[in-house]
């Protein structure tokens, strides 16, 4: 293998001493195109050059076809791995953002309508003007009524003119509210989508 002189990639005839072919710049040794010994083209998959006889490169050459093959094994090794590392890093922001959604859902939803819804007016319709406050007081499935009627004087001011107070059971479900009082009469109201007022006996109960 002294008399090797000869570029195996396009066959100029090199130096023994230089590593790269002056023609072509291809490493001496790393092709199989031609012989080394002679110079001759070799035939494709030959063991031996078929002018003088000479062994050609085969195990070199499938070495170094085999060598790009683990490298890009390596990298495919390396691009996995930082792809686990990158899909590891984005999973505490997925969970957050998980968690985030479901407790605006959960602030969103409307509340039960509890609490005090209120309807007021001044009434001028009589020579005497009544000013009318009726509230409802809702806990879970019971509420209370308390409607209280004052009469404006000559002075001014207003006085009681009359109460009324109720009780019983409410139940609602979606836009609809139910109140049944002690006597079993039930009237059905409209409740908001937000659950802040109601309208009952069409009038317009606000939440306060």
């Amino acid at each position: 293998m002294t008399n090797r002189n000869y570029c195996t990639n396009c066959g100029e005839e090199m130096p023994i001493d230089v590593p790269f072919c002056g023609n072509c710049g291809v490493a001496k040794g790393t092709a199989n195109n031609f012989c080394a010994n002679c110079g001759s083209a070799v035939i494709a998959g030959s063991a031996f050059c078929t002018v003088c006889g000479a062994k050609l490169l085969v195990e070199s050459m499938q070495q170094n076809n085999q060598q790009p093959a683990m490298v890009n094994n390596n990298q495919n090794a390396g691009n996995t791995n930082q792809n686990a590392r990158h899909h590891s890093n984005l999973l505490p922001w997925l969970i957050g953002g998980v968690f985030v959604l479901i407790v605006a859902v959960v602030i969103l939803l409307p509340k039960d309508p509890n609490g005090k819804f209120v309807y007021q007016k001044i009434d001028t319709s009589d020579s005497a003007k009544e000013k009318i406050t009726k509230t409802f007081t809702i806990s879970g499935e019971k509420y209370t009524f308390h409607g209280v009627v004052k009469v404006q004087q000559s002075d001014g001011k207003y006085v009681n003119a009359g109460t009324t107070d109720e009780k019983g059971k409410v139940k609602y479900k979606k836009d609809k509210i139910m109140f049944t009082n002690t006597n079993g009469t039930s009237i059905v109201g409209n409740l908001a989508k937000d659950h802040k007022s109601i309208i009952y006996d069409g009038q317009n109960f606000k939440k306060k």
